[in-house]
């Protein structure tokens, strides 16, 4: 293995198990004046990846004996200013969340259908971070940051765009299915056909939930905060978490000590926001447990709190689990399901209304999570007049 002296030469590491995708991508590199190592799996990467340090690592996601998203990890840890690619041949809504979850920059789909697309993209992630300049001023720093953001919520949304197409296909027809309208079905075939809707359904709620957390992660998102009763925010989520409650078997309590209290909020974002939370804490709530929706009032705000009898959670996890797709469980492993959207979505929007999501818990003896909001002034019913009358200040726009 030949390694290189000159600081100027970007290194790239490629590894693939085809030979013949590999072998392509690495020649279109070379071409480009590249130092390219190759690897035919995961150890022969590892171990290129320690005795070579890259500025750029093509990985594909089925490598033996350790998965592309795994090895990423691992190459992050060793040396985080690394970028990293993904590759797959079977591109899907999960395993976007994976790579996104891994750090990577760019998930490439095989076979390879416009090599030179590819090679402009590696030469875009090189150019962001050219070796032998000097260090980034904080003024650079922070601009990398922000553009990091918005390719972060761009890639987000994209992915949801794309994978909405598909899937409304996918149920437009299990629905004429069902309608039989290429003929009478099998109570067998009934009941596949419920599996694949259920499904489908659980994949479009994941979905929307990525389009609305791009959303709210844009620059220009601001809530639009009107004085509401409670039982306006509640009512609408009521019915589908009680349709939930009893399909997993879990006992669900929805207490407003003052329905009609008046509450400073964006009525669907912060209906939105509760629905994700009692989402989770059904999620980790075992058969035979109990969640509790519950509002208070507390002074002059009203106070929303999420409580379940479930598994708990780590004091130690308790700042993570509001990352965008942490999951405290092996992700090659975990039980539960979801993509770790739930919690992010629930936080970006309680934030956007200037409150703070806050967490008990211990493993084994439930959580709760809870959040304050101001109520309306007094003989406030007709909204917010403007940002200046709301105790929000310019977390709202009336």
């Amino acid at each position: 293995m030949r390694l290189t002296s000159d600081l100027s030469t970007p290194r790239v590491l490629v590894a693939d198990e085809d030979h013949r995708a590999r072998e392509a991508l690495c020649e279109r590199l070379r071409a480009r004046q590249y130092e390219v190592q190759e690897a035919s799996d995961a150890e022969e990467a590892l171990s290129l990846a320690t005795s070579f340090p890259v500025d750029l690592a093509i990985l594909d996601l089925d490598l033996e004996p350790m998965r592309g998203d795994e090895l990423a990890k691992w190459i992050a840890q060793q040396n985080p200013d690394t970028a990293i690619i993904c590759t797959t041949s079977r591109p899907s809504y999960e395993v976007a969340v994976d790579v996104i979850r891994c750090g990577a920059r760019d998930l490439f789909e095989k076979p390879y259908l416009d090599l030179d697309a590819k090679v402009e993209r590696v030469a875009a992630l090189l150019g962001e971070r050219p070796r032998g300049m000097d260090d980034p001023t904080p003024h650079q720093t922070s601009h990398d940051l922000a553009r990091a953001s918005d390719l972060k919520r761009r890639f987000l949304s994209a992915v949801a765009h794309e994978l909405r197409t598909p899937l409304t296909v996918i149920k437009t027809f299990v629905a004429a299915l069902q309608r039989q309208a290429s003929g009478p079905l099998t109570q067998d075939q009934f009941e596949v056909l419920g599996h694949i809707q259920v499904e489908s359904d659980r994949l479009a709620h994941e979905i929307d939930k990525l389009l609305s957390l791009a959303r709210i992660e844009s620059e220009d998102f601001e809530p639009d905060c009107v004085a509401v009763p409670v039982e306006q925010i509640l009512n609408p989520i009521e019915g589908r978490l009680r349709a939930r409650a009893r399909e997993m078997g879990i006992e669900l309590l929805i207490r407003m000590d003052d329905p009609e209290a008046l509450v400073v909020a964006d009525p669907p974002d912060i209906a939105q926001a509760l629905l994700a939370l009692a989402e989770n804490a059904l999620k980790f709530t075992g058969e035979g447990g109990r969640v509790v929706l519950h509002t208070e009032v507390q002074d002059s705000t009203l106070r929303f709190e999420v409580l379940d009898s479930g598994i708990g959670i780590d004091p130690r996890h308790h700042r993570d689990i509001f990352d965008i797709f942490f999951q405290v469980e092996n992700p090659l492993t975990r039980r539960y399901g979801g993509a770790g959207i739930g919690l992010t979505y629930a936080v970006r929007i309680v934030e956007a209304h200037g409150a703070q999501v806050r967490v008990r818990s211990r493993l084994g003896d439930g959580s709760a999570f809870s959040f304050h909001l101001p109520l309306a002034p007094e003989g406030d019913t007709e909204g917010i007049e403007d940002e200046q009358s709301s105790p929000m200040g310019a977390s709202c726009r009336g």
